[in-house]
């Protein structure tokens, strides 16, 4: 681990994650690998990029796919359509 992957603050972490703070104690009490150290928020850049990366395909992995059968999630069960599909 380089001095220059350490992020330092809460500025910093945030800026690099593009996230409001609000977001980053959310994804802290979901595992994202920063810390409180002395005082002050710390967190690795690859360490960050690593759990980033897992928490998207772990998404990815768990979404509606056409193949499943049944009806998307923005469907009804009646085939009426919810929300419009993106464009």
């Amino acid at each position: 681990m380089s001095a220059n992957t350490i992020l330092s603050g809460r500025d910093q972490i945030q800026k690099f994650l593009g996230r409001s703070w609000k977001t980053v104690r959310a994804w802290i009490d979901m595992g994202a690998p920063i810390a409180k150290l002395e005082g002050r928020w710390e967190s690795d850049v690859e360490q960050l990029l690593e759990w980033r990366r897992s928490q998207i395909a772990s998404s990815v992995d768990n979404a509606w796919k056409p193949d499943q059968g049944g009806n998307p999630p923005w469907r009804s069960p009646a085939g009426k359509a919810g929300r419009p599909p993106l464009c």
